[in-house]
């Protein structure tokens, strides 16, 4: 869990590399487990991060 915590830190900074890899983890483990990232809009945390990206505070 750490590791995908510092990647999305390193890719929110910019770091490109970062993002492919946090985005191929991921990749792997929505494929395994689709039932669950369909309850992802859900999120309260989803939900305040896309308020900021749409406010332009990330």
């Amino acid at each position: 869990m750490a590791i995908i915590a510092g990647l999305t830190l390193k890719a929110a900074k910019g770091d490109a590399k970062a993002a492919k890899v946090l985005f191929d983890l991921l990749g792997e483990q929505g494929a395994a487990g689709a039932g669950g990232m369909q309850d992802m809009d859900d999120d309260p945390i989803t939900a305040s991060l896309k308020e900021e990206m749409g406010n332009g505070l990330l």
